[in-house]
């Protein structure tokens, strides 16, 4: 659907929508295909015995979507989870984890959470339910992760599900 653009344009100008058609769509997939599948697996390397493996789980648990990623000591992504909450982020949450476990026992794969974080609306209600470690406020985890992945960064947009927020760093 389009829209009339602000103020400063014509009278009656229509904004141009972000996918003209859907061959346009399926090029924005091709060149983003996260967007499609929406999860990230990466297979370990480990001993054909099944080793156990020990990982780090964040959770952010928004106002309209449930998202966790599972890291590796060096703090690289083993895999990423996103869906729509649907208004029960918790049970969205719980479906996520086992779907990971099992993705991983599939491959001969016991994982093993060092430590749980949360964030987000649902911050304390996803802390309190999966008894997390720790639990952080959104802006201050972004702000952190700024200024361990990106120490020149100066200014954060977080655009979420019902607000957004723009953080200057000093």
């Amino acid at each position: 659907m389009q829209r009339e653009i602000g103020r400063d344009t014509e009278p009656g100008a229509l904004s141009r929508p972000f996918f003209a058609s859907p061959e346009e769509y399926r090029e924005f997939l091709t060149r983003h295909p996260l967007y499609e599948d929406k999860h990230i697996f990466r297979k370990l390397d480990v001993k054909e015995d099944g080793s156990r493996v020990g990982v780090w789980l964040g959770i952010d648990c928004g106002s309209t979507t449930t998202k966790f990623v599972l890291l590796d000591e060096r703090d690289r992504i083993l895999y990423s989870y996103y869906a729509n909450n649907g208004g029960d982020p918790i049970s969205v949450l719980k479906r996520g984890l086992l779907e990971m476990y099992e993705k991983y026992a599939r491959e001969g794969i016991d994982i093993f959470v060092k430590g749980v974080a949360t964030t987000g609306y649902g911050e304390l209600l996803a802390a309190k339910a999966f008894r997390a470690d720790e639990h952080i406020v959104e802006t201050v985890a972004h702000a952190g992760a700024s200024a361990k992945y990106l120490e020149d960064a100066t200014f954060i947009l977080d655009i979420g599900g019902q607000d957004m927020k723009a953080i200057w760093l000093d």
